[in-house]
């Protein structure tokens, strides 16, 4: 029995491992971030989470991540004010930017936000894990 166990830790730490791509989730409600971080975490990718604007630029120069996934409507500052600072930024504006609304202009903001894609809320995992792999590369 004690060598299953240890077997299975191995394994857990394998996958762990190869989770080679990291995704920073900026949303303030609780259960959008959970759900979205145990979809990915699921797909093997590392996340990392931040739930208000103010922090963000800070966890991503720390996180290295390969891509953003921004709500547009967070506390303190807003995505798209975030995503404008990200691109000001010479260590995080090469990093892809997915921002995230159910507003219905929702589209002006993330043109004018320069961010590289938009999902309109409510979205499908499977359509948020396409935009990710186009970005990422995980998975193609």
């Amino acid at each position: 029995m004690e060598r299953e166990v240890q077997t299975f830790v191995f394994f857990c730490q394998l996958m762990i491992n190869d989770a080679t791509k990291t995704i920073l989730i900026v949303e303030d409600n609780p259960a959008v971030l959970e759900m979205v971080q145990i979809f990915l975490e699921g797909e093997n990718y590392k996340v990392v989470t931040a739930t208000e604007g103010g922090s963000v630029q800070s966890v991503a120069e720390a996180a290295v991540p390969d891509l953003i996934l921004l709500d547009m409507w967070i506390p303190i500052l807003d995505g798209a004010e975030v995503a404008k600072l990200l691109r000001k930024n010479s260590s995080t504006k090469a990093i892809p930017i997915v921002m995230f609304s159910a507003h219905p202009n929702a589209e002006n903001f993330a043109k004018v936000a320069g961010v590289d894609a938009l999902l309109t809320k409510p979205f499908e995992l499977s359509d948020l894990l396409k935009v990710i792999q186009k970005f990422t590369s995980q998975g193609a």
